[in-house]
């Protein structure tokens, strides 16, 4: 079987495709974890934060 150009080159663009989709998925699942660790970083700032205002009024008040 002898294959012609034009169907080696819609070989070439399939796989590059696939290639340029998984990139993008493996990027996207990247910046999806790296904004989930910000975003527990900014919780427990706020927490940590909530807490030494909560000490600070205790103290005042007592």
């Amino acid at each position: 079987m002898v294959l012609g150009p034009e169907y080696l080159d819609r070989i070439k663009e399939d796989v590059s495709e696939k290639k340029a989709k998984e990139k993008l998925q493996g990027i996207q699942q990247q910046s999806l974890l790296s904004e989930w660790l910000m975003t527990l970083a900014a919780a427990g700032v706020f927490i940590v934060v909530a807490a030494i205002f909560g000490l600070i009024l205790y103290n005042i008040r007592y």
